[in-house]
């Protein structure tokens, strides 16, 4: 408890009141300090089953980014987003649409710390989750610039990101390339890449931008021969 006594004839402008617990900071941060990002490099996961387990050291109020790929020889794979998450984009396509490929986010609960969600269960599966911790709680999170595609035979693509309406802003962005040998694709040179389970085949980026100057990012992709396809979005949040 922190009692303060009042007397008529004191002004107690400037003062500082402390609540124990709480430090200025954390005090700070839940009035008007701005909302700042951090991708949490180290804590990641992957998988080719039909679940994926949240990190334990993953916290409840980060925002966990999904990435899945199913490719089935019987016909197009179900689309199953997990639990709480918002999908934003989902697609199916390739030689008799055998491919689906999605991409979403969600607010981790602590219910969510250690668990495996449940996907896309197919003939073949891939799955990854990145963490990004904010610096306060989240109110909302805006998604913009959203794209995907499944093609196959010769052609490219040229995608663009952002720039983002506002800071805070993450921007993320991958490829999927089953013949690599022929198949190039170039994502930006700002932020982590990274190989989805160690797969070069599904080379994937994501950058924070925590501002105030924000950039836009091109994602291309050209192919002599096989399947291709790319997907990104770029989410501003507050």
């Amino acid at each position: 408890m922190c009692l303060v006594e009042l007397h008529p004839d004191r002004s107690f402008q400037g003062l500082e009141i402390m609540i124990p617990g709480f430090t200025s900071s954390m005090m700070m941060a839940g009035s008007g300090a701005p909302m700042l990002l951090t991708l949490m490099t180290a804590i990641t996961a992957s998988s080719t089953s039909s679940s994926i387990t949240i990190p334990a050291t993953a916290q409840a109020g980060d925002i966990a980014v999904f990435s899945q790929y199913a490719f089935s020889s019987g016909g197009t794979p179900t689309a199953v987003e997990f639990s709480g998450a918002t999908t934003v984009n989902n697609i199916a396509g390739g030689p008799s649409t055998v491919r689906r490929v999605m991409i979403s986010y969600k607010v981790l609960t602590s219910g969510d710390i250690g668990a495996a969600l449940t996907g896309m269960n197919s003939s073949s599966n891939l799955k990854s989750v990145r963490i990004i911790r904010p610096s306060k709680p989240i109110t909302s999170i805006a998604t913009s610039y959203e794209f995907g595609s499944i093609n196959s035979g010769n052609g490219s693509r040229s995608d663009t990101l952002g720039p983002p309406a506002s800071a805070a802003a993450f921007l993320f962005a991958r490829l999927f390339m089953e013949l690599t040998i022929s198949i190039t694709g170039t994502l930006p040179t700002y932020g982590d890449r990274y190989n989805e389970n160690g797969n070069s085949d599904f080379p994937t980026w994501i950058e924070i931008q925590n501002g105030p100057t924000l950039s836009s990012r091109t994602i291309g992709q050209t192919a002599s021969t096989g399947n291709r396809g790319n997907q990104g979005f770029c989410a501003v949040v507050t």
